[in-house]
């Protein structure tokens, strides 16, 4: 990290000298689109403004719009037309890039001639998807970069809104109301994808690294509960992720490093294609770079990443329109503790790797100004191997020689096609419904070698094969006044591999009483499918049902003012159908999956007898980034109980009681082009229940046994970190610089992580969470 540390203060030196600069020329356009949600037709003559300033626009007959000799900074942008709700959005301007917005409006509902004025406050706060009318929080490119904590990542952002709290510093896995990682759905501009992460497991839907650049995504949706039915087979809830459009008028280039990595970012006009673009980025290991410089970095096992994203755009009439967005990520990492200089019997060489790929294609079609249509095909692939070598060693702890411990070459993805059509009868009335078919495909092949001090038992698993799954599923939107909306709809599935059938309904409203008070309340059945490593570990597992449960939430929001708003939720989510083992001790449980680091798979049988629940409640207050400054506030209480195969209710692993956040940032500016912002976060958690490891047990087998007769019985101390990000913006004439510096857990605050029996010593020993953790970092825009 010292390179880090170093970079940054010879960049902070370099910004230093933008107070020489002519502060009076800098300037930056800022443009884009206005047009209807529904139908996607130009709003002619809509008012797009920057509050606070004289600057603005109307939108053109093809729906654009463009405000010229814009000062850097940041602005709120405004947009209304008569007919319309107004929107708002925040926006930073640079002297680096042009800044390109996508404005969708909504009709106003009108009563016979009249039309009804419905409050615009609080349009900041909306989502992006209109039927998600309850727990569902919209965000902005702008605060996965800002928030102290989050490195760029927005399942890291994620961990800061209520409810939500992550499952180690290490990894990004986001547990939603006490529900297990797994149950997460990661959506990328319509594609589903099961895991998007560098060095992912299978089965889970995290790891340390996220392979999503946020360089390329515009406004999105996080839902934690009782979310509209056009998503499924997950059952806690939604990164529903879209990318931004690349400018299709001058070429741009963004230069970075950071925690994520060495990258670079082209965009764009497609030349010879009118009103086309293209935006494509590459990015490398930090680390990994620096290694290849010949830097030492005092450690082994050196992880090495990296990924190629790129989307087009192209505009074939006015009526037609195609999208491509494509992902490759390739994640590689070894570790030889054969190599060290004292090595002890039971250690373990380590090569582990992971790939990913996305690609899908879209065709957009208008019917009508009422009336939209979209043909989708798409491909997901994820890799995953691993090879663990057990070492023996010398009485003197010399490496003596290795055995095939345990190991596993897997792939799963599939081919898909969808089709969804939107259709407003009237301003009142939307419908929605969409059908998707995929075909699964996949390869299993792990192998547990027996002698290796675990166990005499082989764990063999050699599967390939295809299965089919199909979905649909309809949606009801209905505003019958300008104060109520229903949401209603149903989802279904079927899976080939079982041959089970779901059938989802799910309901929401939201009630606004004055401008100042919205009740909402959202039910909803869910399901979701086993991880392929379950189904195919034991041959009576593939008869699994689909785990099911049921959301109840209700809840407040309270609007101070259109950048300030209070928010409270309820919640009860009721499982039922989990697999549970059948034959073992009877408390193991799928509903806890995902709290290790590891492959969700097994060769035990499992039935589908387990129930579960989590429960709790949640209070936010959100200030906008408004006047120099922002927050957000948030406390959750948050239970989690289940039973296993022998029915007793237990308390799970995520059941971590209550979950606190704060987290604050201000903006200094210093001048017209150099601004300093800081920020910071204190994170106070409960601590997780853990099961207490067997250390006779593990001692005679030479590896980690658990005590399962007492399964979550302790619980580890409550969690505690605290962040602070420092960033520096600088423009200049054509391009733009800022530097950053951060440090997560600034009190090395001792977090346990997990614990482990260790030969070495013969003892239980703790690891433990990121201590003290600085980063440095730049970006470049021009």
């Amino acid at each position: 990290m010292k390179y880090f540390i170093a970079a940054f203060i010879s960049l902070l030196v370099f910004t230093g000298q933008g107070f020489a600069q002519d502060e009076s020329g800098l300037r930056q356009t800022v443009k884009g689109t206005v047009v209807t949600i529904i139908g996607q037709q130009p709003v002619i003559g809509a008012t797009v403004a920057l509050v606070g300033t004289s600057k603005g626009a109307k939108v053109k007959e093809d729906g654009t719009f463009r405000i010229e000799q814009v000062a850097p900074g940041r602005y709120v942008i405004k947009t209304s037309a008569a007919g319309y709700e107004a929107v708002t959005q925040e926006i930073v301007v640079t002297s680096g890039k042009q800044v390109i917005v996508s404005i969708e409006l909504q009709e106003k509902i009108a009563k016979g001639e009249e039309v009804v004025v419905s409050a615009t406050e609080g349009a900041e706060f909306k989502p992006i998807n209109e039927a998600a009318v309850v727990s569902t929080t919209g965000f902005t490119i702008e605060e996965s970069n800002r928030y102290a904590g989050s490195l760029g990542d927005p399942s890291r952002m994620a961990q800061n809104f209520a409810g939500v709290v992550g499952a180690s510093d290490r990894r990004n896995d986001i547990i939603i109301r006490g529900g297990s990682p797994t149950e997460l759905l990661w959506r990328i501009d319509g594609i589903d994808v099961p895991n998007p992460n560098h060095f992912a497991n299978q089965g889970a839907t995290g790891g340390p690294i996220n392979a999503i650049n946020t360089n390329l995504l515009d406004n999105s949706d996080f839902m934690t509960g009782a979310f509209p039915a056009e998503y499924g087979n997950k059952l806690s809830g939604v990164f529903d992720l879209h990318t931004r459009k690349g400018n299709d008028e001058k070429y741009e280039l963004v230069a970075q490093m950071g925690f994520a990595g060495i990258e670079a970012l082209a965009e764009g006009p497609i030349p010879g294609a009118d009103n086309s673009s293209f935006i494509a980025s590459y990015r490398l290991s930090t680390l990994q770079f620096l290694s290849l410089l010949g830097l030492d970095l005092g450690f082994d096992g050196v992880p090495e990443y990296y990924d190629i994203t790129a989307k087009t755009d192209v505009r074939l009439s006015e009526d037609h329109s195609l999208k491509f967005f494509g992902l490759f990520g390739d994640s590689y990492i070894e570790s030889y503790q054969s190599t060290r200089d004292t090595t002890y019997t039971g250690d373990q060489d380590v090569v582990y790797g992971t790939k990913l790929g996305i690609a899908g294609l879209s065709w957009q079609h208008i019917y009508s100004p009422r009336t939209i249509g979209t043909l989708s095909v798409s491909s997901v692939l994820n890799t995953y191997h691993l090879e663990v070598d057990s070492v023996t060693a010398t009485p003197d702890y010399k490496f003596l020689s290795r055995t095939k411990f345990f190991g596993y070459d897997n792939e799963e993805g599939y081919v898909g096609g969808k089709y969804t059509l939107s259709h407003s009868i009237n301003p009142a009335n939307l419908l929605t419904g969409g059908v998707e078919y995929r075909s699964l495909y996949y390869t299993l092949d792990e192998n547990d070698v027996p002698g290796t001090g675990t166990d005499t038992t082989l764990f063999s698993l050699k599967e390939t094969g295809t299965s089919g799954q199909m979905m649909g599923f309809v949606n009801w939107n209905w505003r019958p006044t300008s104060d109520l909306v229903f949401n209603t709809g149903v989802y279904a599935q079927n899976l080939g591999l079982s041959g089970k059938t779901a059938i989802d309904p799910r309901f929401g409203f939201a009630f606004t009483l004055d401008e100042e008070n919205t009740f909402n309340a959202g039910w909803g059945i869910f399901h979701q499918s086993q991880p392929l490593g379950i189904y195919y570990g034991h041959p009576e597992n593939t008869n699994l049902d689909f785990t099911e449960a049921t959301h109840y939430v209700l809840g407040w929001t309270h609007l101070f003012n259109y950048d300030l708003q209070a928010k409270a939720e309820g919640y009860y989510k009721l499982y039922s159908k989990a697999p549970v083992e059948a034959n073992g001790s009877g408390y193991v449980s799928l509903l806890n999956a995902g709290a290790e680091f590891n492959n969700i798979s097994t060769n035990e049988q499992f039935i589908s007898d387990g129930k579960g629940k989590t429960y709790g409640a949640e209070l936010s207050l959100t200030k906008r980034f408004t006047d120099g400054y922002y927050f957000l506030l948030t406390g959750s209480y948050v239970r989690q109980e289940y039973t296993g195969a022998d029915g007793v209710w237990r308390f799970g692993t995520f059941d971590n009681q209550f979950i606190g956040n704060i987290l604050a940032g201000y903006e200094w500016k210093v001048s017209d082009n150099f601004s300093i912002e800081v920020s910071t976060k204190f994170t106070y958690a409960g601590g997780a229940p853990y099961t207490p490891i067997d250390l006779d047990s593990s001692r005679k087998y030479h590896d980690t046994r658990y005590d399962e007769s007492n399964p979550y019985s302790q619980r580890n101390s409550p969690f505690r970190r605290l962040d602070v990000r420092i960033e520096f913006k600088n423009n200049f004439d054509g391009w733009s610089l800022s530097g950053f510096f951060l440090v997560d857990n600034v009190l090395d605050s001792k977090n346990i992580e997990r614990r482990y029996f260790r030969n070495a010593t013969d003892q239980v020993e703790e690891i433990y969470q990121y201590g003290f953790f600085p980063v440095g970092g730049f970006r470049i825009e021009f």
